[in-house]
């Protein structure tokens, strides 16, 4: 099979969604799946005389792969479900096999079952995307009435625009197919997904190369781990859906499929057919990310295929897509994955496509200073909280209270953090003379003081010594009462 490469940006916000019910919380699918570039095609070239519509949507012999994201001209990879992390942790702290046992057993795992990442062979580490997305409610419009219509409410969480796709068109070079067409037929723009018609779904397709990943890990000699590159789709003896597929269905000649060491993830999904706009019949199958665990067959040499054919049904669709072996599930002798994490990739949506007008910069302005400010204020509470925590057991036996709230008003009558040590420590300052100087001088109380206020900034000292004040007044008075 030979490759088309394409990438797709979203100039509009995008929805797939999960399921097929109207109602309901509903949610994006995390990838634009291969059916939607081949409704794409079907949509301009089905109905032209002469063109070989059977050969083409149908046959298999033109599969559209779906669209994943785009990172650094690299194309990523759903997570593998034979990935394990710390349960309640991150991917940081270490990745293992369903294999790994904590002999302490006070480490627990939790399978990876979302997310998309770039695979680096180079250094064994990945990239993980973090995907955006953003949730509106809308609703019907009644253009007698022109409003909105009445109890037609829907909620569409949707894939944010400016970000970037890659998909494959794969086609078998031995036939005559017209690629030129179909190429065609893609590139530019395009309006692609749910309510294209409206406000969503703008996108723009390119024809580029992009890098996959093909490195395997090192092989061994009685099993082979299959992972799924796309939604996997099988049919029994009987024509029926399947979720066990023999390991012929997965291109082997010899072996066996064990099942108790496999990790696999099922979807039910009925794609919407544009052209009889209705839906096709349910599709059962195996999820994308999937790992399906291949032994040897006894007596038999273990023969493990090194092709790209795709397996399964739909292919056309972009459905049968596997890779073997792949470097990423290789692990060590204690369970733990070879790759590690590098990082981590967000998508910042672009705001009003670059441009920023001089209204939105005044708010932009605004907003970095409430930041900025809030920043500040943590920075307050949290120094106040550890001052009160370590030196509240030396005030807490005498009345402190109004002696606290002096301190106050002197802080908010100072202008700078000078005048505030000298209102306070400096001559004649109100706690180095008179009855406060007594009971400042003993068990350190000045000393931890003053250390509180040169430590802070004349950025956030004023406000930093009015909180401490307000908050030691007022555990003091609940003392002494």
């Amino acid at each position: 099979m030979k490759r088309l490469q394409f990438i797709c940006t979203l100039h509009a916000d995008l929805i797939f969604n999960q399921k097929t019910a109207t109602e309901g919380n509903q949610q994006t699918l995390d990838y634009i799946p291969g059916s939607t570039f081949l409704g794409l095609v079907a949509g301009k070239l089905y109905n032209h005389p002469g063109f070989p519509s059977l050969e083409v949507f149908h046959s298999g012999r033109v599969q559209f792969g779906d669209a994943h994201p785009l990172i650094d001209n690299k194309r990523s990879y759903r997570l593998p479900a034979w990935w394990y992390y710390p349960k309640g942790g991150e991917l940081e702290d270490g990745i293992f096999t369903p294999y790994f046992k904590d002999e302490s057993h006070r480490l627990q795992t939790k399978q990876c079952r979302a997310k998309f990442a770039v695979f680096n062979n180079i250094n064994n580490t990945f990239t993980e995307y973090e995907l955006k997305t953003r949730f509106a409610i809308k609703s019907a419009y009644d253009s007698e009435k022109r409003r909105a219509e009445d109890k037609k409410m829907y909620g569409y969480q949707s894939m944010v625009k400016g970000s970037v796709w890659c998909f494959e068109i794969r086609y078998d070079e031995n036939q005559n197919l017209p690629i030129d067409e179909i190429r065609s037929a893609l590139v530019g723009e395009n309006a692609i997904g749910k309510s294209k018609s409206a406000e969503y779904g703008l996108v723009t397709i390119e024809e580029k190369p992009f890098e996959t990943f093909n490195a395997r890990r090192t092989l061994s000699n009685n099993h082979c781990l299959l992972y799924a590159e796309s939604r996997l789709v099988f049919l029994d003896n009987n024509g029926q859906p399947t979720y066990l597929p023999d390991a012929a269905q997965l291109g082997f000649q010899n072996g066996e499929i064990d099942w108790a060491h496999s990790q696999i993830r099922t979807f039910q999904y009925a794609s919407f057919n544009g052209k009889r706009q209705t839906r096709d019949a349910d599709k059962f199958g195996i999820e994308k990310g999937s790992v399906i665990y291949v032994k040897k067959t006894a007596g038999e040499p273990f023969i493990i295929p090194t092709g790209e054919e795709s397996v399964g049904c739909f292919k056309n669709e972009g459905f049968g897509r596997i890779l073997y072996d792949p470097a990423f599930l290789e692990s060590n002798a204690e369970q733990q994955m070879v790759f590690s994490k590098a990082g981590t990739y967000k998508h910042e949506p672009d705001i009003n496509g670059g441009a920023i007008s001089a209204d939105d910069e005044v708010i932009l302005e605004y907003l970095r200073n409430a930041k900025n400010e809030t920043n500040q204020y943590n920075i307050i509470y949290k120094a106040v909280n550890k001052f009160v925590e370590k030196n509240y057991v030396l005030f807490n036996k005498e009345k402190f209270a109004s002696q606290w709230g002096t301190i106050r008003t002197l802080t908010i009558q100072s202008r700078s953090k000078q005048e505030l040590l000298d209102n306070l420590f400096g001559e004649g300052g109100y706690l180095v003379h008179g009855i406060a100087a007594e009971k400042w001088s003993v068990h350190g109380r000045l000393k931890r003081l003053r250390e509180f206020i040169e430590d802070l900034n004349d950025a956030n000292v004023l406000n930093a010594v009015v909180n401490l004040s307000s908050e030691m007044a007022k555990k003091c008075r609940r003392e002494a009462n």
